[in-house]
């Protein structure tokens, strides 16, 4: 049997098998669930807020008034209140936009149970705002979900929202932290300028505290309505780099190379990511690249982890040239240059970067590429996850490449990643090439 048969027949099997065991589930989603301070975890185009909070459940009535809710902590404002529906085909008569239609359409098929809000008129929170026919959607799987290329955990409470007036869908998670008091958008009270001035001591300054994601995180610009930019400091700034690496080779500046070219000559180089690299466990820990394992739970997105079931590249001893994005709040990614990562809120290949372009973190936070260059480092590894994203040096970045188009490379790997998914089977004798599908790929190396 030729190859390509082969692939697509035992996908066909694999995923017979699965959709016979493996029901495509939520749990009932209640009221309550709309309770809480949600964190942005995935970001894609438009402007997204980094929390949405709502301190109270829905009504009688089936509303939350406005005046229980803050955007990025600022308390909203009026007398309006967003009108929840429990049943998708009511949500879908009261929006206009086709996007909020298909995401609709999207959940209502993938989960059992969900909450459909529609904003009736603005929600206005300081100077964050939510124009009317805003769309959000909030539910917990009760298993494990595919939607699209994401993957949704169990017991974890998502929050999808669509603003028809930005391009783009926001997604949240919600903390597991109470919610915290939002801040009132009123004027701050002035300060007597007969104030004495405080006594100078002598202490030790402390480091800054880390996030719950692992480590510290320096001021972030986020954009809001009106082309205005205010800070959202995280945690105390620092001027030591927050992201410290071990290199095992000096970095050396390439000064040939040009930040922004797309030029695709290269894209037959091998697709990884550095030995240094290092990713976050479900633990808390963190690993190097080269100390990562198949069947290791790495960090995703905002307090999302998934399974590491292959490695498509996995060479110790070669050093190669990596494209370096140093980024304002003091993390660092290195990747060749045909590696996915996400900039301004799209995948892109890492070649493509330029200063200024907006970078995802781990922490769901958004922070600014201050210089690009060209490094040279030890050892290719390319961790393929279940999920299809990873968070390197708490840095947002895809497991795909420009050597093929993702939707591509995410079927033509279904089959391993069913088989380990499903079944449990190992895929470790396709580590370091995966020479059996490299045969099906008409342009170069097939090193996602």
């Amino acid at each position: 049997m030729h190859l390509s048969a082969f692939v697509v027949a035992l996908a066909t099997c694999l995923a017979a098998a699965s959709a016979a065991s493996l029901p495509f589930l939520a749990r009932q989603t209640t009221p309550e669930d709309a309770i809480g301070r949600f964190k942005r975890s995935v970001f894609r185009g438009g402007q997204c807020f980094q929390f949405v909070a709502h301190n109270a459940t829905v009504d009688d009535d089936l509303k939350i008034a406005h005046s229980v809710m803050s955007i990025d902590d600022i308390a909203c404002t009026g007398e309006g209140a967003m009108q929840v529906y429990l049943d998708p085909t009511e949500a879908l008569a009261q929006v206009d936009s086709q996007v909020s239609k298909n995401l609709i359409n999207t959940i209502s098929s993938s989960v059992t149970d969900a909450l459909y809000g529609v904003e009736s008129v603005a929600r206005t929170c300081g100077n964050r705002r939510f124009p009317p026919k805003t769309l959000v959607i909030i539910f917990t799987p009760e298993t494990r979900v595919q939607i699209g290329i994401d993957s949704y955990f169990a017991t974890k409470r998502y929050m999808f929202i669509d603003d028809p007036s930005k391009d783009g869908i926001c997604q949240y998670t919600a903390e597991r932290r109470p919610v915290a008091a939002p801040v009132s958008p009123s004027p701050a009270p002035s300060v007597s300028a007969s104030v004495s001035p405080a006594p100078t001591v002598e202490a030790t300054v402390p480091s800054p505290s880390p996030t719950e994601e692992g480590g510290a995180v320096a001021p972030v610009p986020v954009p809001v309505p009106g082309g205005e930019v205010t800070p959202t400091p995280t945690s105390t700034p620092t001027s030591a780099p927050i992201f410290p690496t071990e290199p095992t080779v000096t970095d050396t500046e390439e000064p040939t190379f040009t930040p922004g070219d797309d030029d695709d000559d290269d894209d037959d180089d091998p697709i990884c990511f550095p030995a240094e690299a290092t990713v976050e466990m479900e633990d808390g820990s963190t690993k190097r690249m080269d100390q990562v394992q198949i069947g290791d739970r790495v960090k995703v997105g905002y307090d999302m982890f998934s399974e590491v079931f292959m490695f498509t590249h996995k060479v110790s001893k070669r050093v190669s040239q990596f494209v370096k994005l140093d980024m304002a709040s003091g993390a660092s990614i290195s990747a060749t240059s045909g590696h996915y990562v996400y900039l301004n809120g799209r995948l892109a290949a890492a070649r493509t970067a330029k200063v200024g372009d907006v970078m995802e973190l781990g922490n769901g936070a958004r922070s600014t590429v201050e210089k690009v260059s060209m490094v040279r480092k030890s050892g290719l590894y390319n961790p393929q996850t279940l999920h299809g994203d990873i968070i390197v040096n708490e840095v947002r970045a895809s497991t795909f490449t420009t050597a093929i188009e993702a939707g591509t490379a995410q079927a033509m790997l279904a089959p391993l990643r069913m088989v380990y998914d499903v079944f449990g089977w190992s895929t470790s004798a396709f580590d370091g090439g995966f020479d059996m599908i490299n045969k099906l790929v008409t342009k170069g190396e097939l090193v996602l």
